[in-house]
């Protein structure tokens, strides 16, 4: 029920709050029941209440939390029963298959009959669908930052044009979307504090502030929680409940918090720490409980500093390997998360002298790694040869690289199309975004954004909250 509306940061914001109530009260009538065809499980109508008073014990989590807690029950239904449909149709599919190989008929296999093979090949082609469609009525955004301005450029993934800007984000580092795209959450260095962007109309709609200067932002959309890496004035992560827009925690780490990553079943938040360990016993990441919201084990990596991460999933959405770039080493270390420990170092394969980027930062030659959403391939952004360096997953066999710094500067962050086509490049110095076909291996556009133009994002959100003027794509 809709309760008392409470102010915070001096603007109003209306409260629902959830709670238990006997249907043998006074003044508590159900009125109507929905039947619903096939579905016996479900009780749902409508239920009045006339002058009935709530006990305060009755009152669930707390005042002003029903809403999330509605949203929340429904996370559950919303990712199991279509993985289960479309676990049970590959299952079905699998069967399909292994029989047409046995059963034999007129001399051979029934599954090479051609209305046998035609059957089956309609099957595989819905069953292939299912995924896609999961995916139908959202759209994608490429969110690339500028780190040396006061404004954020989204991108098309497919026409690779810009749609808008958003304006008025002086000094961002991170950015990431709400799980109902209702919202941008930006990381501001300068005001240290998370700056929240309508995603239809682009207008900042509320500041969050933090603990201290923030880097780099990632979400856990099951939790409903935003973590955030606090750089200066730490070492903390700030932990953002979505629904309140309020920090309900701050986790103490052993170093500053560079960068954040969520895995992608929301079970944990790995920190990569800046300044570097001061010995090779101490962790160069941080494991986060998200759980808890407590540091669960640290991982040395060989004394260095690490800088940008990438975490390889199981089919589960478990975490399987970190890849982790470090300070002064060109290429990426593999840790397995199982073992903990670093297992191979990944270097890209050696150039002349006269290619390599002088002007590029050289106390972190690899900067920028980004693992394709179906971790077929994981790439790897290099400062000072301006390019990228691709590599299968598992096996992490060399794919092939792209060159892509022409116009000074090296590249510096990437980030993919959902569909795992394109790679999208910020390239620093030249205030551009270059955007690289992963099939063809070659640069296909240059886009021109801001000034100096870093992390860069792929944001995923309901066709219905796409920014006012765009047309929808």
């Amino acid at each position: 029920a809709q309760t008392a509306p409470k102010i915070h940061r001096g603007k109003e914001r209306k409260q629902i709050t959830a709670f238990i109530v006997e249907t043998d009260w006074a003044g508590v009538k159900n009125t109507h029941r929905c039947d619903f065809m096939g579905l016996r499980g479900i009780q749902n109508g409508i239920i009045t209440f006339t002058n009935v008073k709530v006990p305060l014990e009755n009152v669930i989590w707390g005042e002003g939390l029903g809403l999330k807690l509605a949203l929340k029950t429904l996370n559950t239904g919303r990712l199991t029963l279509p993985a289960a449909c479309a676990g049970m149709s590959k299952q079905c599919l699998i069967i399909a298959r292994q029989w047409g190989r046995q059963r034999e008929q007129w001399g051979l296999p029934i599954g090479k009959h051609e209305a046998d093979a035609g059957e089956t090949l309609d099957l595989s082609a819905v069953i292939v669908a299912v995924p896609l469609a999961a995916q139908s009525g959202q759209v994608a955004r490429i969110i690339q930052t500028n780190s040396a301005g006061t404004n954020a450029h989204l991108i098309d993934p497919e026409t690779h044009e810009v749609l808008a800007v958003i304006e008025g984000l002086p000094h961002v580092h991170g950015v990431a979307e709400h799980p109902e795209g209702l919202y941008y959450y930006f990381s501001n260095e300068m005001y240290s504090r998370i700056d929240v962007v309508d995603t239809r109309t682009l207008e900042i709609v509320d500041h969050i502030p933090l603990s201290g200067r923030p880097n780099n932002i990632s979400i856990s959309k099951d939790l409903r929680k935003l973590y955030v890496g606090i750089r200066g004035g730490g070492p903390f992560t700030d932990v953002i409940d979505i629904d309140t827009h309020e920090v309900i925690k701050t986790i103490r780490m052993h170093s500053g918090v560079h960068n954040i990553y969520v895995t992608e079943d929301s079970r944990w938040a790995v920190a990569s720490l800046a300044p570097g360990p001061e010995s090779p016993e101490d962790p160069s990441i941080q494991v986060i409980d998200t759980s808890t919201d407590e540091v669960a084990w640290g991982i040395p990596v060989k004394g260095l500093r690490t800088r940008p991460l990438a975490i390889e999933s199981n089919p589960d959405g478990s975490p399987r390997r970190i890849f982790a770039q470090a300070s002064e080493h060109h290429g990426f270390y593999v840790i397995d998360w199982d073992t903990r420990e670093v297992v191979d170092f990944i270097s890209p394969p050696p150039v002349p002298l006269s290619p390599v980027n002088a002007d590029g930062r050289q106390d972190g030659p690899s900067h920028g790694l980004e693992v394709l959403a179906d971790n077929s391939a994981v790439w790897d952004v290099s400062r000072i040869t301006s390019s990228v360096y691709g590599y299968s997953l598992p096996d992490l066999e060399y794919i092939g690289s792209v060159f892509v710094g022409i116009g000074g500067g090296g590249a510096d962050w990437a980030t993919s199309s959902p569909d795992g086509r394109y790679l999208f490049v910020a390239v620093t110095g030249a205030g551009e975004t270059v955007v690289v076909d992963l099939e063809r291996l070659e640069v296909v556009k240059r886009i021109k954004v801001g000034h100096a133009p870093k992390r860069v994002h792929t944001a995923v959100i309901p066709a219905d909250r796409v920014e006012i003027g765009s047309g929808g794509r």
